[in-house]
């Protein structure tokens, strides 16, 4: 079994990682037959050059997006539509502990995060969604 990478879609840096959201195809040789599938997730690399992970998130499943990432304090958090062929199902914000991408929390949104829609200050994480609102979780 191999990876290979297509680069990363969204990217979040701190001092001591970076944090990326990308696809990486799976394949596998089986016989004469090559199997091809697409996965998508968080990953958490000490440098861009590094060709090991800190820790991976495989948890990111299609039809579901990510469409914005942001580091906030120890999480990060990734925000994005439940099913990227129908917007209507609403949106999601995934919290993962950057010490080993562990889910801390979860939250469903009537409406997704626009792209890279997510900020955070002082405790507080801010979401401005496709309905045009501004929704403010924390402190």
């Amino acid at each position: 079994m191999s990876y290979r990478g297509a680069g990363a879609q969204l990217m979040v840096h701190s001092d001591g990682a970076y944090y990326q959201y990308r696809r990486v195809a799976k394949i596998r040789f089986k016989r004469k037959d090559v199997i091809h599938k697409d996965l998508f997730g968080v990953f958490a690399q000490k440098t861009l050059l590094d060709k090991t992970f800190l820790w991976k998130n495989m948890e990111f499943k299609p039809p579901l997006q990510v469409e914005a990432l942001i580091l906030a304090g120890q999480t990060l958090c990734a925000g994005g539509v439940i099913d990227q062929t129908d917007a209507s199902r609403g949106g999601f914000i995934r919290g993962l502990s950057i010490s080993d991408g562990k889910k801390t929390f979860e939250l469903k949104l009537k409406s997704a995060p626009v792209w890279e829609g997510l900020s955070a200050a002082y405790g507080r994480l801010y979401v401005s969604t496709r309905d045009g609102k501004l929704s403010c979780f924390g402190k």
